[in-house]
């Protein structure tokens, strides 16, 4: 058998095994639901998504800032699913797994043509595919991101090498459109020129002339870098304009690079024993000193060590700088969001302590013949003890209930986790269990208008109005243009037969959030029971442009046309609300006299 032949039967066998790896580790995914933590707002409550394609939904995911981000790829594959297949959740998780199926690949095939290591890559591989920080990625349907990112990150470095192995103009035009793709999936990937010149340093070997050469090596990734610079601007004023970006009151300049300092320590930690992860890391109110110690300690020796090996150990700088500058655009030096840290920020960046592993391991037996076997052996074994548990973390996003009470396990403060299994209870019908949930996550956070707005809607639904109004009168304060609180004031005002006061929050729920089609339909309802029955109307249709398969405007409608006279139409509002599964459009048929 010819080398080239067994090389190619190596890839192929490896390739095969690595795909039942990933899926034996994630298929129990196929079954999962979503979470009601960001997969409403990307998917199942997002008029741009829910539509499927659409010209409409084409331009606005290019020219829109949605949910402090802009990643049109990514809305256009979530536009994709809903297409094909509806909102039924295991197809969507079905793709989560394919793409990210397809990164392990890649980075199998990445390491094979720059190394030529085949069991390394192929160790590295799989670790990649089945390591339990992976989880967050490939289970949460919303991290979508992260997997196109990663999939057309992989792409770029495989033809980049090509590029600089071959020279050929249209391997340069592939390494641009394949960044471009990358970084419409995700800004992330701005780090792509960083990458690209650890690259050049091991294993491409390109500056082994000294560093003279450097200059010339960052010279020829000037276009890469403009393009890694507009999308960094995009994604700052993206975050900007969806009020992403952390308050430096509560995140002040210091705590962040404390934060951060930990976080890389963190993940170092958590990469060698994954344990007690969770969908959300609270920020620390003030800098833990004697943790913030200890990791600069670390961060410090393995830097220097890193060095220090370069000689024996040429791949040991390129892992250890890789996984630190990757981590650079999420690691809190500008906030985003309330979390500390995230597991799915490890997605990428985990890359280069997998090549430290791998590679060290193959040191290791190098120098020591005898260790081959054992080594081998012990490599199996932690890559199936790293699947074994990431399975067991997988099952934990099966539903949201299952998600949020894992959170609250590992750190019953988490405010987060606390409201958001409020909600789910509260979605079930359990208002009173939602509202302990509520008041615990308060208690823990009370400057989250988000709680407060969920706290009064807890004590309207258990009949105690006045404290409902108190709950979002709190969360008002602390958000003026909160528009579920203002919705919530609205329905107060209702149970108490303020008509005009509803009426004027609604309108003002509609000013803070204009696209949304709860709070128009809200509106239209009040302006209805004051007989402002023209302007109700136009406020559904308001609502149901916005998002079409909306059952509760058809609904308020055909009641509203009933009542003035024009049944045709509103019988017809009636059915369509029925067809869209509104529990009492069919009754009010009946009545009607419509079969």
């Amino acid at each position: 058998m010819s080398r080239t032949h067994s090389h190619l039967t190596f890839a192929s066998v490896s390739t095969l095994l690595l795909i039942a790896l990933t899926v034996a580790v994630f298929g129990p995914l196929f079954s999962a639901g979503f979470v009601n933590y960001d997969d409403n707002d990307y998917i199942l409550a997002n008029p741009m998504v829910r539509g499927g394609l659409s010209w409409a939904g084409f331009t606005s995911a290019l020219t829109g800032f949605h949910k402090g981000n802009w990643h049109p790829l990514t809305w256009l594959s979530h536009q994709f699913d809903v297409q094909l297949f509806g909102l039924q959740p295991g197809p969507h998780h079905a793709v989560n797994v394919l793409l990210h199926t397809l990164a392990t690949v890649l980075f199998f095939l990445l390491l094979c043509e720059t190394t030529g290591a085949r069991f390394r890559s192929l160790f590295a591989a799989a670790l990649f595919g089945v390591h339990p920080l992976r989880v967050e990625s490939v289970a949460w349907v919303a991290e979508r991101k992260d997997l196109l990112c990663g999939v057309f990150f992989l792409v770029t470095l495989i033809a980049y090498v090509r590029w600089v192995r071959k020279g050929a103009k249209g391997s340069f035009a592939t390494v641009a459109a394949a960044q471009a793709l990358a970084l419409l999936s995700k800004p992330m990937a701005v780090s792509l020129p960083l990458a690209m010149l650890l690259l050049d340093f091991w294993p491409l070997g390109r500056a082994q002339t000294g560093w003279r050469r450097v200059p010339r090596l960052v010279l020829e990734k000037l276009p890469f870098i403009a393009l890694s610079t507009a999308a960094a601007v995009i994604a700052f004023l993206a975050q900007r304009s969806g009020g992403a970006l952390g308050d430096d009151r509560i995140f002040p300049p210091g705590l962040r690079l404390a934060n951060a300092a930990i976080s890389y320590a963190w993940y170092l930690a958590h990469f060698l024993a994954p344990h007690g992860l969770s969908v959300f890391y609270r920020y620390s109110e003030h800098v833990p000193w004697t943790t913030l110690g200890v990791s600069l300690i670390i961060l410090t020796a393995v830097t220097a060590l890193a060095f220090g090996w370069r000689a024996r150990f040429p791949g040991l700088p390129t892992g250890w700088l890789w996984f630190l500058f990757t981590l650079v655009p999420v690691i809190g030096l500008v906030q985003v969001g309330e979390q500390a840290r995230a597991d799915r920020y490890t997605y990428l960046p985990l890359i280069g302590l997998l090549v430290i592993t791998a590679w060290g391991c193959g040191l290791a037996v190098h120098r020591w013949p005898a260790l081959r076997v054992p080594t081998a052996a012990a490599a199996v074994a932690l890559v199936l003890a790293a699947g074994a548990l990431a399975r067991t973390q997988a099952a934990i996003w099966q539903d949201s209930e299952t998600l949020f009470r894992h959170a609250i396990r590992v750190d019953p403060d988490n405010y987060v986790a606390l409201n958001n299994l409020g909600e789910t209870l509260h979605r079930r019908g359990d208002a009173g269990g939602a509202l302990e949930h509520y008041l615990r996550a308060a208690r823990v956070r009370p400057g989250v208008p988000g709680v407060w707005a969920n706290i009064g809607a807890g004590y309207l639904d258990l009949g105690r109005t006045p404290e409902a109004e108190q709950a979002f009168r709190t969360a008002l304060a602390l958000n003026p243009r909160h528009a579920e609180a203002h919705i919530g004031m609205g329905n107060a005002y209702i149970r108490q037969g303020l008509r005009e006061k509803a009426a004027q929050a609604f309108g003002q729920a509609v000013e803070a959030a204009p696209r949304s089609a709860q709070a128009r339909n809200a509106l239209g309802a009040a302006l209805a029971e004051l007989g402002r029955i023209p302007e109700a109307l136009a406020r559904y249709r308001e609502a149901l442009e916005l998002q079409p398969d909306y059952a509760d405007p058809y609904f308020n409608m055909g009641i509203d046309l009933l009542a003035v006279g024009r049944r045709a139409e509103g019988l017809e509002a009636l059915r369509r609300a029925a067809l869209l599964g509104h529990p009492g459009a069919q009754a009010k048929l009946a009545q009607a006299g419509v079969p």
